[in-house]
């Protein structure tokens, strides 16, 4: 059988700014439901008391992120793109150097009932701090957000 005069269908290109956009919606939604309902044992939020400074923080941010994407503007976009890596660097900070390395404080997290909550990464002898499931799902999340912020600055930044 022969494909002569037959034409090529071109790969669907991905819109990575609609995309970050979405991301960062579903991660903002994620957020607000995980710091204001109580879905014990995910999250603990007795301890914890009202989450509103920390919701509004994260929406702020991501308020600017979105509104940055949605320019396509190739500063902003890379701007955007900035606010998403500190973002999951400041988790990082907050669970992995303790998880990890065993560096920082720890009294948040006894404070605050997340030694209460769903793990899945094994705990390592001599750190108190172990990762929740709740917020590994936030900082896949928040990695997808940069990713896909990342490839955006990349289209952005090649297109005409």
């Amino acid at each position: 059988m022969s494909l002569r005069g037959a034409t090529a269908v071109p790969a669907p290109r991905i819109d990575w700014t609609r995309l970050s956009i979405g991301l960062a919606l579903l991660m903002l939604v994620y957020f607000t439901i995980t710091n204001h309902v109580d879905l014990y044992p995910l999250n603990n939020l007795g301890p914890a008391g009202p989450q509103w400074p920390s919701t509004l923080a994260g929406w702020i941010q991501f308020v600017i992120f979105i509104a940055l994407m949605a320019t396509r503007r190739r500063l902003a976009v890379l701007a955007a793109l900035v606010i998403a890596v500190v973002w999951i660097s400041l988790q990082f900070r907050q669970w992995y150097f303790p998880y990890l390395f065993n560096i920082g404080p720890v009294d948040w997290y006894f404070h605050h009932g997340y030694a209460d909550t769903l793990k899945v990464l094994p705990p390592i002898p001599g750190h108190a701090v172990t990762p929740d499931l709740q917020h590994n799902l936030l900082q896949l999340l928040s990695l997808s957000v940069a990713a896909a912020a990342i490839m955006a600055v990349r289209q952005s930044f090649w297109r005409a």
